[in-house]
């Protein structure tokens, strides 16, 4: 227990000594004083003493300080510039131990290479927990200062942001105790991540495609249903037996028999050119979902906190403000906003979280495999 000691602090000093940690925690206490500028009353938000006009949005100030905190603060300080700092100072903790010659002092003691791995790994996310617990902190006071709100919730974003730089740093690992390069280590895992942030981006459009010409689809059987219903109800209208029906009473069904056969052929059309649509866009959609499902989500694991910080009807409202909602319904479009919210929030989190530790757990059996096995 006191070598694994050991080995755990010699790692952090060596991190601690790439002076990233206290850089890293100086942005963080900048961008935290940016946004304690920023603050929430009855009247709306303001900056300093400066009010600023109510967003578009149908949003409490309360409801747009959090949504303000999880895009900029989460979304892109924590979910993207921390991490990519993150990995830049923890991408060279194998491959500069391996060829630096750091490690024959290492293996030339009575120590496994299984805990010396290990204990290097666990080091490096010990390193980006505390920053994060700086963070959490400096946020919990910001938020319940300005915002007259306090929120435990907020310390969700310790492990919820530690596990996405693991998703990361675990295929870091893998890289580096291939190539033995940082540079190589640090490059490869970015462009896995844009990959990872693609992939994410083109299964959510083509998800909210699919939900919109499955809407129309439903909106036109909904219409031929109707108009079903009216020719019925037309149809089975008597005429008075004292009188025969005049020659225009006996025009006027003609008429509208045409005009219901005219509508209904076009709503046939609509409903069936929507059903080819979807099944054309849900086909991609599947497709895209399937081969996600083995990756590690990152953009669905940073969101995690936003389920806790805003409700569905928040997100919808910021996604597809109330104008734009009216004059939907208005031109007689499809709002698809709100499925598209229910449908990404019934996601577990053994989808979300288990599958992308079971990949990272897939990366670093193999880490730790060609690092036992390779001889220095």
């Amino acid at each position: 227990m006191s070598q694994t000691l050991a080995l755990f602090v010699d790692a952090y000093r060596d991190l601690n000594a790439r002076k990233l940690f206290w850089i890293t925690l100086i942005l963080s206490g900048v961008v935290m004083a940016g946004f304690a500028m920023v603050g929430v009353g009855p009247a709306g938000v303001s900056i300093l003493h400066w009010e600023i006009p109510r967003p578009p949005f149908s949003l409490s100030p309360l409801s747009f300080y959090r949504f303000l905190f999880t895009q900029a603060m989460i979304g892109f300080w924590l979910a993207w510039a921390q991490i990519i700092l993150a990995l830049v100072s923890t991408c060279g903790i194998f491959p500069d131990f391996i060829v630096g010659g750091s490690i024959d002092l290492f293996l030339s003691k009575p120590i496994g290479r299984l805990r010396l791995f290990l204990t290097k790994y666990f080091a490096a996310l010990l390193f980006v927990a505390l920053q994060v617990t700086v963070f959490s902190i400096g946020a919990f006071l910001v938020f319940g200062i300005r915002a007259h709100s306090w929120e435990p919730r907020l310390f969700l974003a310790i492990p919820i942001i530690l596990a996405v730089f693991s998703y990361l740093f675990g295929f870091c690992v893998l890289v580096g105790v291939v190539t033995r390069s940082s540079m190589t280590a640090v490059l490869v895992t970015m462009l896995f991540w844009f990959l990872l942030w693609g992939l994410q981006r083109a299964e959510t459009v083509t998800l909210a495609i699919e939900l919109e010409h499955t809407q129309r689809a439903d909106r036109a059987d909904a219409e031929l249903r109707a108009l079903d219903q009216r020719a019925k109800s037309a149809s089975g209208a008597t005429t008075s037996p004292a009188s025969g029906p005049s020659v225009w009473q006996q025009l006027n069904p003609l008429r509208s028999t045409l005009r219901s056969t005219q509508g209904r052929d076009q709503l046939l059309e609509q409903r069936t050119s929507a059903r080819a649509q979807a099944n054309s866009v849900g086909w991609w959609h599947r497709l895209l979902y399937n081969f996600r499902s083995v990756l590690p989500k990152t953009t669905e694991t940073a969101n995690l906190l936003d389920r806790e910080l805003l409700s569905p009807e928040d997100e919808v409202a910021v996604m597809h403000p109330p104008g734009q909602r009216r004059r939907a319904r208005l031109q007689g479009e499809d709002n698809p906003a709100e499925e598209l919210v229910a449908t990404l929030r019934t996601r577990s989190l053994g989808w979300i979280v288990g599958t992308s530790l079971a990949f990272e757990a897939v990366c670093l059996t193999l880490a730790a495999w060609l690092f036992c096995r390779r001889d220095y």
